[in-house]
């Protein structure tokens, strides 16, 4: 058995630093932040809590990375937009956040309910305020050049219609007319 290179330690570092967020994000969401443990997150994790320790100094210091990776993940949604026609890119957006919630719906689900447990909010509100702020600031220019009376309005609009497309998806499943609400609202952006 060879030794192993620099480069295999990192991937497996890599590796179990994912499946550690991966778990703690299950738990996070199925008992709740305050109740989910660093020993129960470990025991999903496949690891010790002393494994955990080498990643994350704490357990908000492990919410803040799991926030962190479920924001990369938003962001593979949307579209570059520079140099891209408008109604390209918000049919790309739109595309892009209902493919995602049918491919990943259980993620969708996680991410519901730990929006919903108020110890969360208070612990990400400064960056939950940030991520909400360059989304609505990344839309704004596009739905001017739109011709958008107020594009602000209409990109919390937008969100409003997703989040309840995500509600109804979430809590219906199948059952939800998923492919009819996303023409609906291609359709009333004429595009």
């Amino acid at each position: 058995m060879c030794p192993r290179t620099p480069e295999q330690f990192e991937e497996i570092r890599e590796r179990t630093r994912k499946g550690i967020l991966g778990a703690a994000l299950e738990e996070f969401s199925r008992s709740g932040y305050h109740a989910a443990s660093m020993a129960m997150i470990a025991k999903r994790a496949g690891t010790s809590k002393g494994s955990i320790y080498s990643y994350f100094e704490s357990k908000e210091e492990l919410l803040q990375a799991v926030f962190n990776d479920l924001i990369e993940l938003g962001d593979e949604i949307i579209p570059d937009m520079p140099e891209m026609d408008p109604k390209d890119f918000l049919r790309m957006m739109i595309l892009g956040a209902v493919d995602f919630l049918i491919r990943k719906p259980e993620l969708a689900k996680m991410l519901a309910q730990l929006s919903l447990q108020k110890d969360v909010i208070l612990a990400l509100e400064n960056k939950i305020d940030k991520v909400v702020e360059e989304k609505i600031n990344y839309m704004i220019p596009v739905l001017e050049r739109l011709g958008y009376e107020d594009p602000k309005a209409e990109a919390w609009w937008i969100g409003a219609i997703l989040d309840g497309m995500t509600f109804g998806y979430l809590t219906r499943g199948e059952r939800y007319p998923m492919e009819s609400m996303k023409q609906k609202l291609l359709k009333t952006y004429n595009l």
